[in-house]
């Protein structure tokens, strides 16, 4: 019967292997604290907001379209998509304690931090040519950064928790401002929640789909060098 540590050890080897099956972008090696989910997703905490990541998907033409791919007759049509989403704010309104003042104002005491959260999601297409997850991975990638679509793809897992780490959102330390303060902070705060996967988008364009000269239809154009002696 093996030790209870080797039996851990064992244990965790598995989970492990099941991760790097499910996903390519190797969250679990941050630093953060991967919480694994029960239907096979993974969430880690990343400076107050929860990013949820699901198992990459191997779906056929009409449903990848479904998901969010762009169609076969599409220009710059993709054989994969990461896709980002606002998944909601938790916060307890409840938790917010206040001192009045008087004459109607009021004093934030305390309060529990509202944490955003994410939702992110590799879908890769199945085509009469690429018949498995493993065959999608491995194709090459048409633009941006890496040369196989399973880097260019973890790629934008990675951009979506640089944003975060980054940007945000965040809401900034409010114990002692004013009531109306505090709320007006707190609208802030939950207008760039609802932006974050249309913002996580935008950076991670510019840092895996658009930099150097494998560019996207949809980059902005780069512009040819002007040969010496011309303008």
């Amino acid at each position: 019967m093996p030790k209870p540590d080797a039996a851990k050890k064992a244990e965790e080897a598995k989970a492990l292997k099941a991760m790097k099956a499910a996903f390519r972008y190797p969250f679990w090696l941050l630093a953060e604290g991967v919480r694994p989910g029960s239907s096979g997703d993974a969430t880690i905490i990343v400076d107050g907001v929860a990013i949820r990541i699901l198992p990459d998907r191997f779906l056929t033409e009409d449903d990848f379209v479904a998901a969010g791919g762009t169609s076969k007759g599409e220009h710059g049509s993709a054989g994969a998509v990461t896709l980002w989403s606002y998944d909601g704010v938790d916060w307890d309104p409840k938790s917010l304690q206040t001192k009045d003042l008087g004459g109607g104002t009021y004093l934030v005491q305390d309060y529990k931090e509202p944490i955003t959260k994410i939702k992110i999601q590799t879908t890769y297409r199945k085509s009469a040519k690429v018949r498995s997850l493993a065959a999608a991975r491995a194709q090459k990638s048409a633009y941006g950064k890496h040369a196989l679509l399973q880097d260019h793809e973890a790629s934008h897992v990675g951009d979506a928790v640089a944003y975060v780490r980054a940007t945000g959102p965040r809401l900034p330390p409010l114990a002692g401002v004013a009531a109306d303060d505090f709320n007006k902070q707190l609208r802030g705060y939950f207008a760039a929640a609802r932006r974050v996967g249309t913002d996580i988008s935008t950076y991670s364009r510019g840092r895996t789909d658009c930099p150097g000269t494998r560019n996207a239809v949809f980059c902005p154009a780069m512009r040819t060098p002007a040969k010496k002696g011309k303008k």
